[in-house]
């Protein structure tokens, strides 16, 4: 038979060829930013300089061993002061810099020591916004401005990223309105000691302005009473106030309704199974609905987890692939590096009465039997109003 002699010649190259494979390209650093800012990162409801933010930056790493073996090596992933010229965030009001905020190196000891990365040592940086030298003085991020990520190194390197924040100057609560209630469950008109679940609970905002993606959590906050017996007398062993957070739902700007808003809804009796779920049943623990103030037993707050677009554009990236392709492409807003430079925020609903009243002024109390019905009644709760049926008095 013969060959034809393209063919030998490949065999020939093929055959000749080194078994030695070098899988490792020249090192080339690259810079991995991570840093989400917050107007109100303190959660007190006020921009001011006690909101401090936070960022992480490191550095992608490459050996010849076992890069496990480099992973818990500080150096690798980690940069010194030295290697910078300058790190900074940059506050940019209608295209100019406005502000210039030195961002400090700060070692903490709070890393999981299960990773697989040096533990439990680690470098974060952060900045103040504070400066009171320009007119007027900055005390506090601007919702208003964009901020920018600037990272010069000593051997020349420069990387950046921008985002713009979460503004609340539109943002408002439509249901509940607050001072009102959830309606979780109701009375049940031919046995008043039952209920009616709520099948659609709803949860409804007018959006914040940069605001692209929402995840709504429904917080419960209680008191658990451990006592030395079944019956309670005495005083409890120990009295700590506790909360579990619900998921309600999540949403985003492509799911606006006619007026505009935004809305979550879920089961009030899916709440309910969450709770006998999440709790111990024990005869000896008795459980305080929340607190009793202004003349109402307080239970419940909405919490609403904010992102911008560009953690939107990250999160759905990395959400799992549904479909038949796999591989998901790599998300970066960093200019010459890896990560993310994004806003986020929150927006939270407090003091969210147990039971609510309708026009004509009567009690509706579906919520407050909701914690007395079968099983749920195992987990021994009661109710600080001194005038309720099931008063812990």
């Amino acid at each position: 038979m013969k060959y034809p002699v393209f063919f030998l010649f490949i065999a020939v190259v093929v055959i000749s060829c080194s078994t030695e494979v070098d899988i490792n390209a020249p090192y080339q650093k690259t810079t991995v930013i991570y840093g989400l800012l917050n107007s109100d990162e303190n959660g007190d409801g006020v921009n001011n300089a006690l909101d401090t933010q936070w960022v992480k930056i490191n550095k992608t790493f490459l050996g010849d061993g076992n890069n496990y073996d480099y992973a818990q090596v500080r150096d690798s992933s980690e940069y010194e002061d030295e290697d910078f010229a300058k790190k900074v965030v940059q506050q940019i009001h209608d295209g100019e810099v406005v502000a210039e905020f030195e961002l400090v190196s700060k070692e903490v000891s709070n890393k999981n020591i299960n990773g697989i990365f040096y533990a439990p040592l680690q470098t974060v940086y952060y900045f103040i916004p504070k400066d009171t030298i320009v007119s007027p003085p900055i005390i506090g991020l601007e919702e208003e401005d964009e901020y920018k990520i600037l990272l010069q190194f000593a051997d020349g390197r420069e990387v950046s990223a921008v985002t713009n924040l979460i503004n609340y100057s539109q943002f408002n609560w439509q249901s509940p309105q607050p001072g009102s209630t959830l309606n979780l469950a109701s009375v049940n008109s031919a046995n008043p000691t039952a209920v009616n679940y709520n099948d659609e609970v709803r949860v409804t905002w007018y959006p914040a302005l940069n605001a692209e993606i929402y995840n709504a959590n429904l917080r419960f906050n209680y008191i658990e009473e451990v006592y030395a017996s079944s019956d309670w007398s005495g005083t409890p062993i120990s009295s700590t106030e506790k909360y579990l957070d619900f998921f309600m739902g999540s949403t985003d700007l492509t799911r606006k309704n006619a007026q505009g808003n935004l809305y979550v809804t879920f089961s009030g009796r899916a709440f309910f199974t969450f709770l006998e779920g999440s709790l111990e049943k024990n005869p000896n623990i008795r459980r305080r609905l929340g607190a009793f103030t202004e003349g109402k037993t307080r239970c419940f707050e909405v919490h609403l987890s904010i992102g911008n677009e560009i953690l939107g554009d990250y999160i759905s990236v990395n959400s799992p692939s549904t479909g038949i392709v796999q591989e998901k492409p790599i998300y970066t807003n960093v200019t010459n590096g890896l990560g993310l430079f994004a806003g986020r925020g929150t927006k939270t609903l407090k003091n969210i009465p147990l039971v609510s009243t309708n026009n004509n002024g009567t009690l509706l109390l579906g919520n407050l039997n909701a914690f007395f019905q079968p099983g749920i009644a195992d987990l021994n709760f009661c109710d600080p109003n001194p005038g309720s049926d099931y008063s812990c008095d």
